[in-house]
């Protein structure tokens, strides 16, 4: 099996990392002359330069490929590489900068066969398998609360694109919501509001809301981006309230007790590498998507999202 690794930052030497663990062959096609030599110096493997464009014109595409580049150039790399007749696309996460990116970008996909996942990988942390597992044992979830707060005073230092910054929500803090419905289930009624805005989010910087999935476990979120806050996901079962805070952690409240349990994990993939991208290489790897957030799904969830954040009330 052929495999590309699209992009050559920070989150590329993440994939190169795992790649090279599992023992995979893999070419690294990179476009600037300074994150490529960033990412020959900190990896030693060496980088294709000239860009995406570029390398397909004159080379046989990949049977497979991940995509790290930034937020602003997913949807375009994805598309690039859906021409070109790639079979099986691991796209990081979000996808693209907005819904309209992302639901083009399926429509692609799906007329010509292409098989695209969107890169979720918190979904393959080991605390994340560990609930799954207790969450199983106890007959299923009843309720969940999340909140996705962000450290507004670090983003702004990030030098990103404004286009990305206003939709903040779907670049990152959809990370923390999408591990709450991939253990959930899928909303199906959904009460959203939003108040508030900031510079960077004119959308909004405040957002509550709460619902019901299809597995009629009953939810509620809350997030205010104008004060200090964190990551959390709390998961109730019959026998046990599940936490993650941070979310590579797992603490438990067992019924009829009031302490906070520590879960022990065999997270050596999490300590060694970028936590849960090697389990997530691994199943894009070998054909296993159950656990893969696929574009469809991602495509769906978007209306969710967008409703979440207030995106449904902006004009783009």
């Amino acid at each position: 099996m052929s495999l590309w690794i699209v992009g050559s930052g920070p989150m590329a030497v993440a994939y190169a990392d795992v790649c090279s663990a599992i023992g995979v062959p893999f070419e690294v096609i990179g476009r600037g002359d300074r994150s490529a030599d960033a990412f020959e110096a900190r990896t030693g493997l060496p980088v294709r330069r000239g860009g995406l464009e570029r390398t397909l014109s004159h080379c046989p595409p990949p049977a497979s490929a991940i995509v790290a580049v930034p937020t602003d150039g997913l949807a375009t790399a994805a598309g690039l590489l859906v021409g070109s007749g790639v079979e099986r696309i691991l796209l990081e996460k979000p996808g693209g900068v907005d819904s309209v990116e992302i639901r083009n970008l399926t429509r692609n996909a799906r007329d010509r066969g292409v098989e695209v996942l969107v890169g979720y990988n918190r979904r393959f942390l080991a605390s994340v398998t560990e609930a799954r597992r207790l969450i199983e044992a106890d007959g299923g979830p009843t309720s969940c609360a999340f909140w996705f707060g962000e450290s507004t005073n670090l983003i702004t230092d990030l030098d990103l694109p404004a286009r990305v910054l206003s939709r903040w929500f779907l670049a990152n803090s959809s990370h923390v919501v999408d591990l709450a419905f991939h253990l959930i289930g899928r909303p199906v009624e959904l009460s959203a509001t939003t108040s508030g805005e900031l510079d960077w989010h004119p959308a909004a910087s405040r957002f509550h809301g709460s619902g019901t999935t299809d597995q009629g476990v009953t939810f509620s979120y809350q997030a205010d981006w104008s004060a200090p806050a964190s990551w959390r996901v709390e998961v109730v079962t019959a026998r046990r309230t599940l936490i993650f805070q941070p979310l590579e952690s797992l603490r438990m409240v067992v019924a009829g007790t009031d302490s906070e349990l520590y879960v022990d994990l065999a997270n050596s993939g999490d300590l060694d590498h970028k936590p849960g991208l090697l389990g997530q290489v691994r199943a894009f790897l070998v054909g296993d998507d159950r656990l893969l957030c696929g574009i469809e799904e991602q495509a769906a969830n978007c209306e969710t999202y967008d409703r979440m954040a207030g995106y449904d009330n902006v004009v783009s």
